[in-house]
This record gives C-alpha cells, structure tokens and sequence, in this order.
C-alpha cells in the first residue's frame, strides 16, 4: 500500500471513530427514510417487528426504529405529524456499554435540559439537529433521533390540548 493510500485511510479511519451524532443513524433519517430503506440499510428485524416498529439488537446497542401509521394527524396533539405510511418517525439507541455524557454529547453545544418530575433522569435536547439524550447520574442510558428543525413543515401544528402546568414547571 502507497503511504498516500494508508495515510488517506487513516484519515478516514480518525475522522470516522469519534463519537459524533448527526441527524441521521446508519444512513437512516427520520421524516425522510421509509422502512424499504431501514431493510436495504439493516436488513430484517433481528429481535422483533410489528407494523410501527422494529427492534434491531447489534452487539453494542439494542435500536428501536418506529415508522408512520399514515393516519392523519390532529392539530394540537403532541408528536402529530403529517407523513405517510412507513415513514421513520424516530430511532431509539440504548448503548450495552454506558457512556459518560463528555463521551456523547458535543462540547460547547448549547442543550436545552429538562429534569423529569418523578425519575432521576434528565433530557438534553439538541432541536436544531433532532436528537435527544437520558442521562442519569452523568452516564447517557440513550440516543434519540427525530424530527429537526428544519422538518417543521411535518407538524401537525402547535400543541393546543394540553393540561394544566404547575407553576415555574418547564
């Protein structure tokens, strides 16, 4: 191998081990891959498949795709979104191996945090790019990829149906 070719390759190899999350997993992009592309990308379900969701168990996460029903949306119900059937919807990762939050998440990264009410857990959300991480005691227990920013068009619209919020609660 020429040392341009091996030093072409390292740097591909570099460039690729950093943990980096995008709005994308695998090739797979929520609102915009269908599950034909989820098939030709990963292959059958290896653990379980219905028909809004399939499970694929890799040796170092357990990953739950979820697609579209296709049925219409209602204005002002959280997570409605207008897409067809068999659309990805959202990725769940849940890592084997835990990781530490500096491991995951993108230093100097702006999140938005919220503190779940009755568990440990607290959510960093990344809306611009979609992705969402559980941390509990410093350690990210799982990714999330969903809709971006730039997917706003897909809404159902503005939460109107919601019930009452205690004050000062986010």
């Amino acid at each position: 191998m020429s040392s341009k070719a091996f030093l072409l390759c390292l740097s591909i190899l570099l460039v690729s081990a950093g943990p980096t999350f995008a709005k994308s997993w695998r090739g797979i992009e929520p609102l915009h891959s269908t599950s034909v592309d989820v098939e030709r990308l990963l292959g059958s379900p290896n653990f379980e498949k219905s028909n809004f969701s399939w499970i694929y168990d890799f040796p170092e996460e357990r990953v739950f795709i979820y697609f579209s029903s296709g049925e219409p949306c209602e204005e002002g119900l959280p997570d409605g979104l207008k897409v067809p059937k068999d659309i990805v919807v959202s990725i769940d990762i849940y890592p084997r191996v835990p990781k530490k939050m500096a491991e995951v998440l993108t230093a100097g990264r702006e999140y938005e945090t919220v503190r779940a009410a009755h568990t440990p857990h607290v959510y960093y959300f990344d809306s611009e790019e979609g992705i969402r991480f559980t941390v509990q005691d410093g350690v990210v227990s799982s990714m999330g990829y969903g809709p971006t920013a730039k997917d706003k068009d897909y809404r159902c619209g503005e939460y109107k149906y919601a019930g009452p919020v205690a004050p000062g609660a986010k």
